[in-house]
């Protein structure tokens, strides 16, 4: 700050006002001897997430995950420094993609990543629109590709100054060459001890695929959330499936339902072999860039070295996930096909906003439809394979139907003669970096209190996340919960598995008449409750731009606001207002599935299923595809397979 300070005297500019994100103590003490010597206001910046928003009213975050970052990108792939970095013909396209979204890597709430500076950039940016100010410094904390940054803060009347004090430096720098990563023999001894068990590892002869799920070890046939979905659903064989645990109790299950569990530990003859796959050409040591791409080169290596032993040590022909949202699936894809192998990742969420965080390189794709296909190219998404699947949990529909008919009736044997179901998402405590618990708090407020004012009414509430929904809420919340309950015409839906609430939006949705999700961004679950057949509408508070959602017809499925929709169950015809709300979802649904049979995760299991027979005739990774998807497309049409070439 005293460089900053002395700087703008040294050009004779005066400052009125100096605002700050976040302070410490000391910095707090100091600012107020900076005020009564130099006669400045120093004033903490207060803002929402929520309230930052573009001039259409769109908010700011959503535009940064599509626009902003595309700008970014394409800075930075015009960077001499960055090119040198990776062009190295030696390199992998792979190794490329991995340290690409190594460096835009890392959401908002990420205190140091790309997406934070970007947002802050946004957010000064609306604070001087506010105050009416032309012309303003930002003074950060330096960081890689810091010149870009400049670029674009430069639009906004920004001059965006970096600064890091010399500890700082030499601190930085020091810990940039210490890391464990440095050093693959011993980061990946440390790793195999993490992993390692004293009992004996699960070890099979036969091709094995590895499934990375989210600890949804439900093996039953029935709608709630199971990482075995697609197994359970098709010819799969189970028995090929090896799946890393993180307790006795879940080894236990697994090996119980016969699915192979392993520990995680790689071969220890492979520690001894292990060798750095990437040298990035030596450039200067000191520069934060230089020090970032070492960083994500020694990351991609590491985790190349730890993934091929894993798979060669289970015999694994093919890594199946679902997580995209990081750059680990790349490094571990270019592993299994180092080994001969193939990587498939499956569409778990709908990406209408177009966020380039949600960008994969991996050798097979599933996607809903040829729409969602389409926005992977956009981002960037790599792939040898994207075939449709249609939408992949859509066998829940009729399992359903159980458990949700006996909850219906339950509620209206209290009364209830219109029954909602309402669909939240997460939040976060800090509202700065996320639309935080406000708007959280008033997807079950307003539900609440119409409850208990209207007897004939009752809600049903799948939360995202439940185990601590009630502090997220807080405690006037949880007593219109507890209050509501006790008419009888309330559920909350809170049993979990793995990190999720155990029922599925569908088994909610078909208990009720209508379903609301509260943030049409996001929409996943309102398009799963709305290919069930349950009229749904959506709550756009946040005012997605680009949203395939947002072609649905204003002011009967979509509401800006939860006054609307509370307006909306008051005074419509209920009969006439599911007609109308089907029949507006119709062609959005043919878009987003073009099956609609029930049959997502049958596609999806019987083409892996596919795939073990090629490698079992003995064909290589590239023709066991190859064969697997025109099979594919014989069964399903050949539109319903998108090649990369």
């Amino acid at each position: 700050m005293f460089f900053f300070l002395a700087r703008r005297k040294h050009k004779n500019t005066p400052i009125r006002f100096i605002y700050y994100f976040d302070s410490s103590i000391s910095g707090h003490f100091l600012s107020l001897t900076i005020q009564r010597l130099a006669k400045i206001k120093i004033i903490r910046l207060n803002f929402k997430m929520k309230d930052v928003r573009d001039q259409n009213d769109e908010l700011i975050r959503l535009r940064i995950c599509r626009e902003d970052i595309k700008t970014f990108s394409k800075f930075l792939h015009l960077d001499p420094f960055f090119k040198k970095g990776i062009n190295d013909p030696e390199y992998s396209d792979r190794y490329k993609s991995y340290i690409f979204k190594g460096i835009i890597e890392g959401e908002i709430s990420i205190k140091n990543s790309i997406y934070r500076s970007l947002y802050l950039i946004q957010v000064v940016s609306w604070h001087m629109k506010s105050r009416k100010i032309n012309q303003s410094d930002f003074c950060t904390e330096k960081r890689p590709w810091h010149n870009h940054l400049e670029k674009l803060s430069f639009k906004q009347n920004i001059n965006l100054v970096a600064y890091r004090s010399i500890i700082s430096e030499f601190t930085y720098f020091l810990i940039s060459h210490l890391r464990l990563k440095n050093f693959p023999k011993l980061h990946l001894i440390l790793k195999d001890l993490k992993y390692r068990r004293f009992s004996r590892d699960f070890i099979s002869k036969d091709n094995t695929l590895y499934l990375e799920g989210r600890a949804n070890l439900n093996f039953q046939k029935n709608a709630n959330n199971s990482d075995f979905f697609w197994e359970i659903q098709s010819n799969f064989k189970r028995s090929r499936i090896i799946y890393r645990y993180s307790s006795q109790k879940e080894k236990i299950t697994l090996e119980k339902n016969g699915v192979g569990a392993i520990s995680g530990s790689c071969s220890v003859k492979d520690i001894i072999k292990v060798r750095k796959i990437n040298n990035l050409p030596k450039q200067d040591w000191v520069s934060t860039e230089s020090l970032q791409l070492k960083s994500l080169s020694n990351e991609f290596n590491n985790q190349f070295n730890y993934w091929k032993s894993l798979f060669l040590k289970h015999n694994t022909k093919v890594f199946f996930s679902w997580y995209k949202f990081n750059k680990d699936h790349m490094a571990i894809s270019e592993a299994i096909k180092d080994t001969g192998g193939i990587s498939i990742l499956w569409q778990i969420a709908l990406n209408s906003i177009q966020d380039k965080l949600c960008m994969t390189d991996a050798d097979i794709l599933f996607s809903y439809s040829s729409h969602c296909a389409a926005i992977d190219k956009k981002i960037g998404s790599k792939f040898k394979y994207n075939l449709l699947s249609g939408y992949p949990n859509d066998y829940a529909f009729n399992l359903s139907n159980d458990f949700s008919s006996k909850l219906k009736a339950t509620l209206i044997r209290n009364g209830a003669k219109l029954i909602v179901c309402v669909l939240d998402e997460n939040s976060l405590d800090d509202d700065r970096w996320h639309t935080g618990h406000e708007l959280q708090r008033e997807n079950y407020s307003f539900m609440l209190e119409e409850v208990l004012r209207n007897p004939s009414l009752g809600v049903i509430f799948k939360p995202k996340q439940s185990i601590d929904l009630r502090r997220r809420l807080g405690n006037r919340i949880s007593s219109l919960i507890d209050k509501a309950k006790k008419t009888g015409r309330c559920f909350l839906f809170e049993e979990t598995i793995g990190h999720n609430v155990l029922a599925t939006p569908v088994i909610a949705a078909k208990a009720a008449d209508l379903c609301i999700h509260g943030h049409l961004c996001a929409g996943t679950a309102a398009v799963e409750t709305a290919l069930s057949g349950v009229p749904t509408i959506l709550v756009d508070r946040e005012n997605s731009s680009v949203s395939i959602l947002k072609k649905l017809p204003e002011g009967k499925i979509i509401f800006r606001k939860w006054p609307e929709v509370i307006q909306a169950l008051k005074y419509n015809n209920f009969e006439e207002f599911k007609k109308i709300n089907l029949y507006g979802w119709e062609e959005i649904l043919n878009e987003l599935d073009p099956f609609r049979d029930g049959l997502g995760a049958l596609r999806i299991g019987n083409f892996i299923e596919s795939i073990f027979e090629e490698f079992n005739k003995g064909h290589d990774r590239d023709k066991a595809m190859e064969l697997a998807a025109e099979k594919y497309a014989d069964i399903w049409g050949e539109d319903k397979v998108i090649i990369n070439n």
